[in-house]
């Protein structure tokens, strides 16, 4: 039995063979560098964070496609981001109409990636990113600007995405391995009802997190939608393990580097992009590692700004138990998602089959 769950253990923590290409988290990084230099001098440190969420769009870069189509894969994707942004800042004013349009823009945005047949992580960062907009104080006066910021992070971000693809790495025989399928097969096999269940947990995730009156309340969507990207039943519960043992482990690493900061602003800086470096250059080998430098990236993203006003013990334990909550309301729309007889009854029911 201790074989078992020690072989169960270290299975969380195999490195997968490489798949990405290391350029990628190097611009990923100068990117994020700009910007949160830009903020740095401004003495704005939020307009840099602002900038540095849609600089995220460099995940869905494809390596392996002409610069024509790299730069139509990242167009998109800026548009999704920022309609992503603006529907989570506009409908914050109320946390129940905000669930409820999270919810019903997240099972959207799931038919949508599999109806494109978008690679993994498919449709993590646009719902990260409505939730994390959708979270923010409601002040109609700034989202002009916070969505003007947003959308120029985007743009400089495309833009050095140009450069590079021009430059340093120019055309590569495109073998499907972007965004979209280039000879637009589309998935004609989208399960619809799978998309409904998604968006109903979606919104209970986030509705919880406002119930329960967490500061951050979309730290429990974010581990939901990470369980939810599971693609059966044990691939979600594989997904729980690694979520709950690397945000454990990662809460560790945050600590550390708060000791290390000691209050410096700049050394925080530093530690983000050197995080964001590690993370995009682990997540494709193994999410239960990437987690471990996502979680203190993620808590440094946002608030560096606030971060030595707060209570570092607090705050840490708050940070584990959203993550085990998000992971239970994963758990259980990933348990009703994959169960097939369920699926079965329910599409009968609602004539969707």
């Amino acid at each position: 039995m201790l074989n078992f769950f020690k072989g169960k253990f270290e299975s969380i923590f195999i490195l997968n063979k490489n798949k990405i290409n290391f350029h990628i988290p190097l611009i990923l990084t100068f990117s994020m560098g700009i910007f949160l230099s830009i903020g740095f001098y401004l003495d704005n440190i939020k307009v840099g964070l602002t900038a540095c969420l849609a600089g995220l769009i460099l995940v869905y870069f494809p390596i392996y496609a002409t610069t024509g189509e790299r730069i139509i894969t990242l167009l998109t994707c800026s548009f999704a981001f920022i309609f992503s942004f603006a529907l989570g800042l506009i409908f914050s004013f109320n946390y129940i109409i905000s669930s409820i349009i999270f919810g019903i823009y997240c099972g959207i945005i799931r038919w949508l990636t599999s109806y494109l047949t978008v690679n993994p992580p498919k449709s993590f960062f646009f719902v990260m990113i409505a939730a994390t907009a959708s979270c923010m104080p409601y002040r109609p006066e700034k989202i002009a600007e916070n969505l003007g910021v947003f959308a120029l992070g985007a743009i400089i971000t495309t833009f050095i995405a140009f450069v590079y693809s021009v430059v340093v790495n120019k055309n590569k025989s495109s073998i499907n391995e972007g965004i979209l399928h280039v000879d637009f097969k589309y998935n004609q096999d989208v399960d619809f009802l799978e998309a409904i269940i998604f968006g109903i947990f979606m919104f209970i995730s986030l509705l919880v997190g406002h119930l329960l009156k967490l500061n951050n309340p979309y730290w429990i969507s974010i581990s939901c939608v990470a369980v939810l990207q599971g693609s059966s039943r044990d691939h979600v519960f594989q997904r729980i393990a690694q979520r709950i043992t690397g945000t454990f482990m990662g809460l560790g690493l945050c600590w550390g580097v708060l000791i290390l900061a000691n209050e410096e602003i700049k050394l925080i800086l530093i530690f983000i992009l050197i995080l964001q470096f590690i993370l995009e250059s682990t997540v494709q080998r193994n999410y239960a590692i990437a987690i471990i430098f996502a979680t203190p990236l993620t808590i440094l993203l946002a608030d560096a700004s606030t971060l030595f006003s707060m209570n570092t013990t607090t705050f840490m334990k708050l940070r584990l138990f959203n993550t085990l909550i998000g992971c239970l309301i994963g758990a259980l729309g990933g348990w009703i998602i994959h169960h097939e007889q369920l699926n079965y009854e329910l599409k009968r029911k609602i004539k969707i089959l």
